[in-house]
This record gives structure tokens, C-alpha cells and sequence, in this order.
């Protein structure tokens, strides 16, 4: 198997921005906790400034974070002058989040993407998805002119061109809702309906950064079942579902919502296999972050199944996938940075924290939406008294602050194995662990 022996450094930039927004997030995470916690909930002012931090948390964890990790991804075969200009726009777009957030400015709680009713946040938000587009745009077309075999591709790369359509997917979905949406741009319901359909585009997306992840830790030796071939064509069907659902049902209706409710529900199944494949793998460390990954993201499908109702449920799902994509870049960024991060043993500790954090913390939210409890709300607006609801939001705390020393241990030890390199990163073979498709 031929590979490319290249430095990473041209990417650089996206993984900067990345971390320094995962650690930001995760800072607004511990007022998102303490708000929900007994005997904390008193360190917030109001409800409003629980409300803005939920705003810049969901928006700085699940767009920016992933959507720079995955340009991290693409990057890393791009000319360097490409990686900047993208990475420059992202940088401004952030900083005009930040002004939003530090300003007065109402928070709308829509689903999927909250936002910050100001222009300097939507300059941002177009800065920041504007970026994406670019490089998932110049990882298509290096793949056109550079590209492998039709006939033969590499798994890795295919994953990557996955990730490409779905992001312009979900972008192009809302360029088609904001035209066809005809509700005032400040009412929150104009929102909710805007972002319904690229949210969930945008979920498959960030399940395929977390595939992209696993591939580099699969061997070559397995080849790919018949199966697991057609599972593959998923995400391009849902890639492409995404971009006509709105041309013929209108985003402000009742089955426009339900079909994409049900097109996030099947569309994740095809990862099964995955993760199937990742356990079956031999190996001496059960604990393996891509297992510890597919574990959550098999919790997170389960909890999926139960919604009934917009309560803790919701968030408790939401937590469980984004833990087991966080789990599968946090695992990537930290092989990519030293070559035996695998077998340290606080490379272990720091992922069986967090899986255990996450774990607990997707538990408890789903055990307080069994009990009624509602989303968006701190304990003191929700007036919970009774000792089970208090015991399983004690437990959705600890994990909560679990899975944030997690994180914060994981931007820590990533710091320190930056200190050790002269470079940005150490030069790698960016294709060394894919497997072919037979």
C-alpha cells in the first residue's frame, strides 16, 4: 500500500481553533451544570445568563468544534495558503460570537443551532459555515483532479468526501428554507423551522467525523463485506434526501418535521456495522477509546428510542452521541500528536474519565426526563423538591463535571505533547491506518 509521508503542519490551524473552542464550551459547561445541580444552582445570577450560555456552548461544541476538526480532516492534503484563508474566516467568525455572547443580546433557544439575536452573531455564523463550505469545496475538487480509483477508493478518503456533501447538504438545506420560510426573521419559531432540517444533516455530518476518526485505527486486513459496501452508499442517500426534502415539503409544516425526525433516526443505524467491526477486532485493551466511542454512541441510539416528549430526553441523546464523537476526535488528535498515546496510561485515565462522565451524565438527563423533567430550564425555574429528582440530578452533575475534567485533561495533555514537538505536529502517513474497499 502506497502512502504519503506529509506534515500536518498546513492543518494546524484548524486544530488550534478547534481546541481553543471545545475548551471555551466546555468553561460555559460548568455554568450549564451548576445550573441544573443542587447546591450549585445559586452560583447563577438568572435564568437569562444560563440561557446565553447554553447558546454559546451547543454553537462553540457541536458547529464550530466539529466542523474545524473535520476541515482538520480535509486540510491535511491541502495547499497551506488554502488552509489559512479558511481558517482565517472561521477565526473572525468566532470572534464575532464572542462579541455576541460579551454584549447584550437575546438568546432564542431553537433547536439544533440557538442564536444570538444580533448581526454580529449571524456575520459570524455566515464567516464560520462560509469556511466550512470552502474547504469541503477544495476537498472535492483536490479529489476530482488527485483523487483514487473510482473503482477502488480508500475507505479514509471516501469518508472524507462523505463528510464534504453532507456539510453542503445542510448548508444548502437552509439556504432553500430561508427562502421558502416566509415568519419574521427575530421570532424564534422562524428559527426552530430554519434550522430543523440542517440540524439534522448536520448530526449525520458529525457521526461521519467520528467515522473518519475510527478509520485510522482499522487495519487493512479485514476487507469490506457486501453489506457493510452498501451501508457505505447511506450518508450519499442521505446527503441527498437532505437537499430535496425541502424542495417538496415545506420546511413550516408537520411532516417536513417528522420526516427529518425519522431521517436522523434510520440514517444513523448504517454505523452499526462499524462498530460491530470495531469490537470484533482483537485486541488486549477492551477499553479502547473506539470502543468506549461505539459504546456511547449505542447509548445514544437507545436513548434515542424513548423520546416521547421535549424534555431531558432530548439533551440526554444529544450528550451520548456528541460524547462518543468528542471520544473519536479526542482519540485521533492525540495519536496524531505522539506515537504511542495509546498505551500512556493518562492518555487511559483522561478517556475513561470522560467516557464514565458522559455515561453518567447522559443517565441522569434521561432518568430526569422519565420523571417530567424539562430542558432549557435551571433547577430553581424547574421548582424541583422531591428526593428522586434531586438524587438524579446530583448524579447528571457529577457526570457532567466528569466529562469536563475529561475534556480539560485532554486539552492538557494534547498542550503538553505540543510543548515536546519543534513542529506543530510530527510528520505522519496520512493514509497509514485505512483499509481498502475490496
Amino acid at each position: 500500500m502506497t502512502t504519503t509521508q506529509t506534515p500536518i503542519n498546513n492543518a494546524g490551524q484548524w486544530l488550534k481553533l478547534g481546541m481553543i473552542a471545545v475548551a471555551l464550551a466546555t468553561l460555559l459547561a460548568v455554568l450549564l451544570i451548576a445550573g441544573k445541580t443542587p447546591l450549585l444552582s445559586s452560583l447563577l445570577p438568572d435564568e437569562n445568563s444560563f440561557q446565553r450560555a447554553l447558546v454559546l456552548h451547543v454553537d462553540l461544541n457541536m458547529t464550530l468544534w466539529v466542523g474545524a476538526i473535520a476541515c482538520f480532516f480535509w486540510g491535511a492534503t491541502l495547499d497551506t495558503w488554502i488552509n489559512r484563508m479558511g481558517a482565517w474566516m472561521a477565526t473572525a467568525g468566532f470572534a464575532l460570537w464572542i462579541f455576541a455572547y460579551l454584549i447584550p443580546s437575546a438568546p432564542i433557544l431553537n433547536n439544533y443551532m440557538p442564536v444570538f439575536d444580533t448581526p454580529s452573531y449571524f456575520l459570524g455564523l455566515v464567516l464560520i459555515i462560509g469556511s466550512f463550505c470552502w474547504m469541503a469545496l477544495q476537498w472535492l475538487l483536490h479529489q476530482h483532479v488527485n483523487g483514487n480509483s473510482p473503482e477502488n477508493p480508500s475507505v479514509l478518503a471516501w469518508s472524507k468526501s462523505v463528510m464534504a456533501l453532507l456539510l453542503l447538504s445542510a448548508v444548502a438545506n437552509a439556504l432553500i428554507s430561508m427562502v421558502l420560510l416566509e415568519m419574521q426573521m427575530h421570532d424564534a419559531r422562524y428559527f426552530e423551522q430554519l434550522f430543523w432540517g440542517p440540524g439534522h444533516i448536520w448530526q449525520l455530518f458529525a457521526l461521519q467525523v467520528m467515522v473518519t476518526a475510527w478509520l485510522y485505527f482499522m487495519p487493512d486486513t479485514q476487507p469490506m463485506s457486501v453489506l457493510e459496501r452498501w451501508l457505505w452508499k447511506v450518508p450519499i442517500i442521505g446527503a441527498i434526501a437532505g437537499l430535496l426534502i425541502p424542495v417538496v415539503i415545506h420546511p413550516d409544516t408537520d411532516l417536513y418535521r417528522a420526516l427529518f425526525t425519522h431521517y436522523m433516526r434510520f440514517g444513523s443505524l448504517w454505523v452499526l456495522p462499524i462498530v460491530l467491526r470495531i469490537y470484533s477486532q482483537r485486541s488486549d485493551d477492551w477499553l479502547s477509546p473506539q470502543r468506549l466511542s461505539g459504546s456511547l454512541f449505542i447509548l445514544g441510539l437507545v436513548i434515542g428510542t424513548l423520546i416521547r416528549n421535549d424534555n431531558l430526553m432530548v439533551p440526554a441523546h444529544y450528550h451520548a452521541m456528541t460524547g462518543a464523537v468528542n471520544l473519536a476526535i479526542m482519540a485521533y488528535v492525540m495519536h496524531r500528536l505522539t506515537t504511542n498515546a495509546g498505551s500512556l496510561f493518562i492518555v487511559k485515565l483522561q478517556m475513561t474519565i470522560y467516557s464514565v462522565g458522559v455515561f453518567l451524565l447522559a443517565t441522569g438527563l434521561a432518568w430526569s426526563g422519565l420523571l417530567g423533567g424539562m430542558r432549557k430550564l435551571t433547577l430553581a425555574a424547574q421548582l424541583v423538591d422531591d428526593w428522586q429528582h434531586l438524587a438524579v440530578l446530583t448524579l447528571m452533575g457529577l457526570g457532567g463535571l466528569m466529562a469536563i475534567g475529561g475534556i480539560f485533561l485532554f486539552l492538557g495533555i494534547s498542550l503538553s505533547f505540543l510543548r515536546k514537538k519543534t513542529g506543530i505536529f510530527r510528520p505522519i502517513s496520512l493514509e497509514h491506518a485505512r483499509f481498502e474497499a475490496k
